[in-house]
């Protein structure tokens, strides 16, 4: 213990910054999400912001199915204490099984309690009931 004082001691006297192996900066983190099915598929990245937001979420959504009926995406939040909720707008793609997909940037998500995952629920517009897959959950956000 009292070596590592010495060194931690040198290492402050000569201006350096000490940090733990494998710590991320996690003011800075990133997430990811995705999902697939035989109708389409989408992603997402954004940064993590805090305990219980996320922002610069670019969501791409692609239609992969040719049956006339568009595909859209929106994301189902897991809280810290395991309760879950989904976002209510859908972002659609509109562009066909030949299209490249659309792209919705700078979108945000803020909930009044600590977010922990995020995960994409992909469905295709239909009459009646649309199908809908739900992709894994996202890595863990690093301020919850």
């Amino acid at each position: 213990m009292r070596i590592r004082n010495v060194l931690l001691a040198m290492g402050a006297s000569l201006g350096l910054v000490l940090t733990v192996p494998g710590a991320a900066n996690a003011s800075h983190a990133t997430g990811s999400a995705s999902v697939s099915n035989s109708y389409g598929r989408a992603s997402a990245s954004w940064t993590w912001q805090n305990s219980s937001s996320l922002s610069g979420i670019s969501l791409h959504v692609k239609d992969t199915n040719c049956n006339s009926n568009p595909v859209y995406a929106y994301f189902r939040v897991t809280r810290t204490n395991g309760d879950t909720w989904h976002t209510s707008t859908y972002r659609y793609d509109y562009n066909g099984c030949n299209g490249g997909g659309t792209t919705h940037p700078g979108l945000s998500l803020s909930d009044g309690y600590y977010i922990k995952y995020i995960a994409i629920r992909l469905c295709n517009d239909q009459l009646g009931t649309d199908p809908c897959t739900t992709g894994s959950n996202s890595g863990a956000n690093p301020h919850a």
